[in-house]
């Protein structure tokens, strides 16, 4: 994708059409861009921050899903202000939706850059890539 805006209409696209499913699995979910544009996180309650990204691969295509560590960094922060709260990543995937619970663990993730040309620049961010073994099935997730 080329423009920001192009990404976000991307984004916000794929964002309405999963959250039936994310209130079913987490409970009814505020859009957090309601309330702050920038939020690092799409959805959240009481109990949950869930971060949501589209894909246009299957899973097990690569050998790990990645998102802007800015997210991750973002968990850090919030974790430390609310501690009883779970984070999660979902993608939606060419053959289903998948899960990762956000943690410390190192040996899940990996960190790479993208450069991404934005057609009036080039954007490079720090990505965090979690490998395949660490990301599930959302079919499958006992919260």
């Amino acid at each position: 994708m080329g423009l920001i805006s192009e990404d976000y209409k991307f984004g916000k696209k794929a964002e309405i059409a999963v959250k039936p499913l994310l209130d079913e699995v987490f409970g009814p979910l505020l859009e957090t861009d309601r309330v702050n544009k920038f939020h690092s996180f799409d959805f959240t309650n009481n109990n949950y921050y869930v971060e949501h990204k589209q894909r246009n691969c299957k899973y097990g295509q690569y050998p790990s899903l990645y998102f802007d560590y800015s997210k991750y960094e973002a968990y850090i922060k919030f974790k430390a202000i609310h501690p009883h709260i779970k984070f999660f990543i979902i993608w939606s995937c060419k053959n289903g939706h998948y899960y990762w619970q956000f943690n410390e663990n190192e040996n899940e993730s990996y960190i790479s850059r993208q450069t991404l040309n934005r057609t009036t620049h080039l954007q490079t961010n720090h990505m965090l890539n979690i490998k395949n073994e660490f990301i599930f099935k959302l079919d499958n997730i006992k919260i």
